[in-house]
């Protein structure tokens, strides 16, 4: 019996969903409310972006903030105030998400897919 994907592996998928809120988000910055509300978060909101950048399933979410604030924000600013905030999270969330992934990633050693590529890649270039 096959199981669906997102079932078989959970953490992959979510990732990829989270790609639709970063969509939303990026095309609702050209709706004026929407897109004073972020921006009236000032560093609060690039510090937040910043920290969401850091994280995998977030990225894309703080890739399209970061990319909003960088339109009216001191460039300058916003790059250390953000670093700072990504610095942040990697800190703290460093040793959950380094871990979170290993039950999935052995079972996806085990696709055939994967092993196909695995074989067709020369073992130096595994090693190196």
């Amino acid at each position: 019996m096959r199981t669906a994907v997102w079932h078989k592996y959970p953490k992959f998928s979510l990732l990829v969903l989270t790609l639709i809120p970063a969509f939303i988000i990026f095309q609702q910055s050209k709706i004026t409310g929407f897109h004073d509300l972020l921006l009236s978060s000032g560093i609060l909101g690039i510090f937040i972006a910043g920290m969401m950048y850091s994280y995998g399933f977030t990225a894309a979410t703080g890739t399209a903030l970061l990319l909003i604030f960088g339109q009216t924000q001191n460039i300058y600013m916003a790059s250390l105030v953000g670093g700072f905030g990504s610095m942040l999270s990697d800190l703290l969330m460093f040793e959950i998400l380094r871990t979170s992934f290993n039950e999935e990633i052995a079972l996806l050693k085990k696709e055939r897919i994967i092993k196909t590529i695995s074989n067709a890649i020369p073992s130096k270039a595994l090693t190196s």
